[in-house]
This record gives structure tokens, sequence and C-alpha cells, in this order.
């Protein structure tokens, strides 16, 4: 909820822990997970490492490692499971703010 044009707290922490999460993205593999999961689809692990594996070289643990930080320390994920499966999708609430860090990195 924005006040005065000043971003609620969530906000500027979410975009503040981004940021520091691109910083250190050497590859544009976090890069390109972020823009998976902005498409409003939702994934499982196997099904993001199937496409990362189409363009980077990285291990399905480094991968789901990635996806769980987005999801327990961002807080920009929501995780639905069904079947036995984690389903991963990007948080409504996140979605343009996530975008409007991309578009700078």
């Amino acid at each position: 909820m924005e006040r005065n044009n000043v971003p609620a707290r969530s906000d500027v922490d979410v975009r503040m822990r981004l940021q520091a999460y691109l910083k250190k993205d050497k590859k544009g593999i976090r890069k390109a997970v972020i823009k998976t999961f902005i498409s409003g689809d939702s994934y499982t692990t196997e099904e993001i490492y199937k496409q990362l594996t189409k363009k980077y070289d990285v291990t399905y643990k480094g991968m789901a490692s990635m996806v769980g930080l987005m999801n327990a320390r961002m807080g920009i994920l929501h995780v639905d499971i069904n079947n036995g499966h984690n389903r991963y999708c990007m948080r409504d609430e996140h979605r343009e703010l996530t975008k409007s860090v991309l578009d700078n990195y």
C-alpha cells in the first residue's frame, strides 16, 4: 500500500533483496528464472530445470535452491503443493515491482 507516494515497507524490502540478489548474477541464470515466473504461469522445479538447461549449465540442486530462496527469503513466489509436487508462481502483488527491478539489470 502506498501513502504519499512512498512505497510500502514490504515493497522496499522486496526491491532491495531482488537488487542484491541480481547483483550476484554473473551468468544471467537468476534473471532467467525470475523472468520465467513473471509470465504468470506456475512451474515445478523440474519444469524450470528443463527450460534452463537449454541455455545454461546448471545443476538441478542449484536451480532448486534458487527457486526455494525466491520463495522463502524474498517472498516473491507462491507455492502450491499438488499431488506431492510443489508448483511455484510469482505472487501477483510483486509482479510489477519485479518487472521494474529486472528492467534495470
